[in-house]
């Protein structure tokens, strides 16, 4: 559904069962109004990278099919006028005064809302019960149908899912900063699944130019490194090995790095065929080095050659789409032929300098409200990941005693878990964070630099 998964609503279900031990998450009613607001905080937190990219149009399968259905019933049943008299019943009912009459308001919306779930979850309207049946078949339920529903219904300021939240938290009594503390995760860019899902969305609207070939596939393949290393740092920090994310984390943020680097870099299309024949040349003296069994490398000659002639095939295949450009290919080479070795990259420079300037382009164009203090923040995450990547004595003692037997006996200090776990995936949304927004930028940039050739 919209790419929800149950990293996305995980969270949520451990809110709700606080807020109503009783609720029935096999059944729709009145308890998937906080998954729908948790959803829409989420679009909401999207929109401010995405803009107008990545936006669903037409459904591609049936899942986002069925929860663009199930989000028009929910606007439908929002303005419901016989529900909303309802909930004011109630609410009189119970005696208490509201003085507030926007919270008086707020009230009425979330319990008419409420109200047309409860009726409406056991409906015999055939159209309603397919959707019913397809969505208990369905992994996540209706609690990925509310949850995919609320990022459709994000930016329809016809449905009142804010007015949903307040009322959430005004009514959650003990569970009140908990509630606050879900809604502001889900608000938050730094939140690892919300970032994860906003670079799916932009891998799947980025598109390949036959001017800058190249660059688009080193750029795309950077970012998607960032997403599958995200998608590891996302499962480990669910289990009591969190810290064992810190070395896929630092694979993370290179990639992130590199990718916002390249994104911003005048000469897009020649600074682009630079990495990628960087990386491959890589490729190419790991083969020379491991010569894995079946690939036909032998020795040193044999990956070199692998090497030219994957430079000759990629050659052939942009001059096909693009005439003439292929000479930016052997000019990336005699560039890297000429550059420093140190540092090793594609450029021969330091990207973490690199990637100062090209956060001061990013600024420019998303609002330095996403990318305030990221430089600072960047350098400090780097350092704690690389801490954490190399091998060395991790235990901390604690105490000592002589044991009966004459040998020492020493306690160590237990990990934290729920602090790495955080630490893990804040440092790990940041870059997947950072690899959506040069995806985005590249997309979305007006300059005509990248057509150089030279």
């Amino acid at each position: 559904m919209l790419n929800v998964t149950k990293h996305d609503i995980n969270p949520i279900i451990q809110i709700s069962k606080r807020l109503d031990p009783s609720a029935d998450l096999a059944q729709m009613s009145g308890w998937g109004i906080l998954f729908l607001v948790c959803g829409a905080l989420a679009g909401q937190s999207e929109k401010r990278i995405l803009k107008n990219e990545a936006r669903v149009i037409k459904p591609e399968t049936i899942d986002e099919a069925n929860t663009i259905k199930f989000s028009k019933y929910i606007k439908t049943w929002s303005q419901n006028t016989a529900a909303q008299m309802l909930a004011k019943k109630r609410i009189n009912d119970f005696g208490v005064k509201i003085a507030n009459r926007q919270i008086r308001d707020n009230l009425i919306s979330y319990f008419s809302m409420a109200i047309m779930l409860d009726s409406l979850g056991s409906s015999s309207m055939e159209e309603f019960v397919e959707l019913r049946n397809w969505v208990e078949d369905n992994d996540l339920g209706w609690a990925g149908m509310f949850f995919g529903a609320g990022l459709l219904l994000s930016e329809d300021s016809e449905v009142r899912w804010d007015d949903w939240s307040s009322s959430i938290i005004s009514i959650s009594n003990s569970t009140k900063s908990q509630v606050k503390e879900l809604f502001d995760s889900y608000s938050s860019l730094q939140n690892l699944q919300n970032a994860i899902r906003i670079l799916h969305k932009s891998q799947k609207a980025f598109r390949f130019s036959a001017n800058t070939l190249l660059a688009d596939i080193a750029l795309f393949g950077l970012a998607f490194d960032v997403l599958d290393s995200a998608y590891a740092v996302e499962i480990l920090s669910e289990t009591r090995l969190p810290h064992r994310g810190y070395p896929i984390a630092r694979t993370a943020f290179e990639a992130a790095q590199q990718a916002m680097v390249l994104a911003t870099q005048e000469n897009y299309a020649l600074a682009g065929a630079r990495a990628w024949i960087y990386f491959c040349k890589k490729d190419s003296e790991w083969l020379a080095q491991s010569c894995p069994e079946g690939s036909g490398i032998n020795n040193r000659e044999d990956a070199e050659i692998w090497f030219k002639e994957k430079l000759a095939e990629m050659l052939v295949t942009w001059g096909e789409f693009s005439p003439g450009k292929q000479i930016l290919i052997s000019n990336a080479v005699d560039l890297l032929n000429k550059q420093s070795r140190r540092p090793d990259n594609w450029l021969g420079q330091s990207m973490g300098s690199l990637q100062d300037e090209a956060y001061k382009k990013i600024a420019k164009f998303f609002g330095n409200d996403i990318v305030e203090g990221s430089v600072e923040m960047n350098r400090s995450i780097y350092s704690r990941l690389s801490k954490e990547t190399h091998a060395r004595a991790r235990l901390e003692p604690v105490s000592f005693g002589l044991g009966a037997d004459g040998f020492i006996n020493v306690e160590f200090a237990t990990r934290d878990t729920e602090v790495n776990s955080k630490s893990v995936s804040l440092s790990t949304a940041l870059s997947v964070q950072e690899a959506a927004m040069s995806l985005v930028y590249r997309m979305n940039s007006k300059t005509d630099n990248h057509d150089e050739i030279d």
